[in-house]
């Protein structure tokens, strides 16, 4: 049985953090957006929030979309006519590492998409919505990925599904408000590292610090780069 998904989804870019909502005829519509460099961006959080509860409710739900670029895509032949089993294939191919998967659709010959993320890219993403406020399990993306008639899901509670047979951590997310922000992939992963994830996100933006440089200090010396953050 494929999970219900939320018809609300707080999409996380290089630009900025979007809150889209569900229309009944299936299309999507941007309710609110938050540049990553705006000195306001924890107040305009809160306010998206309660555009989510003003639509949904105070028990809204909500999924997360990141980027399609964080995903990993790979081709796989599965074995036999039961889709219950594709997942244990999938895994024991890719290995137990894989994080969480989503399958997408089956060709005539049993060869199918796979799309995966690791667990720890899909957990600060999860992270980051709940500190805001946005209780969000599932993560997707904006549009179908090659393979997908639909977006990629995967959800930690809910297994995703198998589509029917028809014949690509740490997060690089979020820059200080004063820095450029920009979205960096490595390894395969995210690396968040200018966003402190603590209770209060809003007071956890970190500016970067600008450093003199004496000119009494030996000029052979290196210079180290400023530290700007902690995970």
């Amino acid at each position: 049985m494929t999970p219900t998904r939320p018809v609300l989804a707080l999409e996380l870019s290089s630009d900025g953090i979007s809150l889209h909502e569900q229309a009944y005829d299936g299309h999507w519509r941007r309710l609110a957006f938050a540049a990553l460099n705006d000195p306001l961006l924890g107040r305009k959080m809160k306010d998206m929030r309660q555009k989510a509860r003003d639509s949904k409710g105070r028990t809204f739900r909500c999924q997360v979309w990141i980027p399609a670029e964080q995903i990993s895509l790979q081709e796989i032949q599965l074995e036999g006519d039961d889709p219950t089993g594709f997942p244990e294939q999938v895994r024991a191919i890719l290995g137990p590492d894989t994080g969480e998967i989503d399958i997408g659709v089956t060709d005539s010959k049993g060869r199918a998409w796979v799309a995966h993320v690791p667990s720890e890219v899909l957990a600060q993403a999860r992270k980051f919505a709940r500190d805001y406020g946005f209780p969000a399990t599932a993560v997707s993306t904006s549009a179908p990925l090659k393979g997908f008639s639909r977006p990629p899901f995967f959800d930690h509670v809910a297994n995703a599904t198998v589509m029917p047979s028809v014949d690509w951590p740490r997060i690089a997310f979020l820059g200080g408000v004063v820095a450029t922000a920009a979205l960096l992939a490595f390894g395969g992963k995210w690396v968040w590292d200018q966003i402190d994830f603590s209770s209060d996100p809003s007071e956890a933006i970190s500016v970067p610090v600008e450093t003199t440089i004496s000119t009494e200090a030996d000029p052979r010396a290196p210079i180290r780069p400023t530290e700007l953050g902690q995970d």
